[in-house]
Protein backbone atom coordinates (compact mmCIF):
# COMPACT_ATOMS: atom_id res chain seq x y z
CA UNK A 1 0.00 0.00 0.00
CA UNK A 2 2.86 2.45 0.61
CA UNK A 3 4.10 1.77 -2.86
CA UNK A 4 1.12 2.94 -4.29
CA UNK A 5 0.56 6.22 -1.79
CA UNK A 6 4.46 7.01 -2.89
CA UNK A 7 3.41 6.98 -6.48
CA UNK A 8 0.11 9.31 -6.44
CA UNK A 9 2.57 11.75 -4.35
CA UNK A 10 5.08 11.57 -7.41
CA UNK A 11 1.99 13.02 -9.65
CA UNK A 12 0.94 15.22 -7.42
CA UNK A 13 -2.57 16.43 -5.80
CA UNK A 14 -5.89 15.23 -7.26
CA UNK A 15 -7.74 17.94 -9.22
CA UNK A 16 -11.61 18.11 -10.68
CA UNK A 17 -12.32 19.78 -14.21
CA UNK A 18 -13.64 22.80 -11.89
CA UNK A 19 -9.93 23.00 -10.40
CA UNK A 20 -8.63 22.88 -13.80
CA UNK A 21 -10.78 25.28 -15.08
CA UNK A 22 -9.94 28.21 -12.15
CA UNK A 23 -6.05 27.42 -12.61
CA UNK A 24 -5.84 27.77 -16.15
CA UNK A 25 -8.91 30.17 -16.85
CA UNK A 26 -10.95 27.94 -18.98
CA UNK A 27 -14.52 26.75 -19.65
CA UNK A 28 -15.20 23.83 -17.74
CA UNK A 29 -16.39 21.92 -21.02
CA UNK A 30 -13.49 22.97 -22.51
CA UNK A 31 -11.11 20.92 -19.92
CA UNK A 32 -13.57 18.02 -20.16
CA UNK A 33 -13.13 17.93 -24.19
CA UNK A 34 -9.34 18.20 -24.39
CA UNK A 35 -8.72 16.37 -21.32
CA UNK A 36 -5.90 13.96 -22.69
CA UNK A 37 -4.00 16.99 -24.20
CA UNK A 38 -4.21 18.26 -20.52
CA UNK A 39 -3.25 14.28 -18.73
CA UNK A 40 -6.49 13.70 -17.59
CA UNK A 41 -7.97 10.76 -17.21
CA UNK A 42 -11.81 9.75 -16.99
CA UNK A 43 -12.96 7.67 -14.07
CA UNK A 44 -16.40 6.64 -15.60
CA UNK A 45 -18.31 8.26 -18.19
CA UNK A 46 -18.54 12.14 -17.75
CA UNK A 47 -16.18 12.07 -14.51
CA UNK A 48 -12.87 13.31 -14.88
CA UNK A 49 -9.59 13.97 -12.81
CA UNK A 50 -6.10 15.26 -13.27
CA UNK A 51 -2.88 15.37 -11.22
CA UNK A 52 -1.52 19.07 -10.82
CA UNK A 53 1.96 17.62 -11.44
CA UNK A 54 0.87 15.92 -15.12
CA UNK A 55 -1.18 19.05 -15.76
CA UNK A 56 1.78 20.95 -14.94
CA UNK A 57 4.15 19.20 -17.01
CA UNK A 58 1.48 19.30 -20.64
CA UNK A 59 1.51 23.42 -19.97
CA UNK A 60 5.06 24.01 -19.95
CA UNK A 61 5.77 21.76 -23.09
CA UNK A 62 2.63 23.17 -24.89
CA UNK A 63 4.07 26.48 -23.64
CA UNK A 64 7.19 27.05 -24.06
CA UNK A 65 8.72 28.30 -27.32
CA UNK A 66 10.71 25.66 -29.07
CA UNK A 67 13.56 28.04 -30.30
CA UNK A 68 14.20 29.07 -26.62
CA UNK A 69 18.16 28.63 -25.84
CA UNK A 70 19.86 28.42 -22.58
CA UNK A 71 20.65 31.60 -22.91
CA UNK A 72 18.65 33.55 -20.83
CA UNK A 73 20.14 37.25 -21.28
CA UNK A 74 19.54 36.75 -25.05
CA UNK A 75 16.07 35.37 -25.11
CA UNK A 76 14.73 36.71 -21.94
CA UNK A 77 11.63 38.62 -23.71
CA UNK A 78 10.81 35.41 -26.03
CA UNK A 79 10.44 32.98 -23.22
CA UNK A 80 7.53 35.31 -22.02
CA UNK A 81 3.84 33.78 -22.71
CA UNK A 82 0.93 35.99 -22.65
CA UNK A 83 -2.45 35.43 -21.62
CA UNK A 84 -3.74 33.98 -24.83
CA UNK A 85 -1.40 31.96 -25.38
CA UNK A 86 -3.24 29.10 -23.03
CA UNK A 87 -5.74 27.94 -26.11
CA UNK A 88 -2.37 27.22 -27.95
CA UNK A 89 -2.17 23.82 -25.70
CA UNK A 90 -4.63 22.38 -27.80
CA UNK A 91 -3.19 23.25 -31.17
Amino acid sequence: MQIIKNEFNKLGEVLKPSDVCRLLNLDCRTVKKHASNLGGFEIYPGCYRFFSKVLLDKVKLQLIPENVTTDTTKNKNKSKVSIDDRHNIFN
